[in-house]
């Protein structure tokens, strides 16, 4: 098995996430730390994390609601390391949640640590 390691530019970690969670602009923030992660990996990254933030229904005041309540989730993982697919897994399974209740169709695909 071979380890890949990325080197993440400040401006797309999460800690600068959380730090600027409240200001107006917190999806476009995300949508363009997304971006930046493409464009310095893109073999790896093009594509692969949604860019739906700017056209979701939710106003920045939601966004930074759930940016401040990930720190609060207990995912029941003492591991760092796999706390963010944990993360994705936990939203992604409330997203499809909400759609489903909508009637709208949700694909997705299983995530693997």
């Amino acid at each position: 098995m071979k380890l890949v390691f990325f080197i993440i530019p400040e401006e797309t970690r999460w800690d600068y996430l959380e730090i600027n969670a409240n200001q107006p602009n917190i999806s476009e923030i995300i949508e363009n730390a997304i971006e930046i992660l493409e464009n310095k990996y893109p073999k790896q990254l093009q594509d692969v994390i949604p860019k739906v933030y700017l056209n979701s229904t939710l106003d920045h005041y939601d966004v930074a609601y759930l940016i401040n309540l990930f720190p609060k989730i207990d995912f029941g993982c003492n591991h760092k390391a796999s706390i963010f697919g944990r993360i994705y897994e936990y939203f992604l399974g409330k997203f499809t949640e909400v759609e489903e209740k909508r009637g709208g169709e949700v694909l997705y695909s299983e995530i693997y640590n």
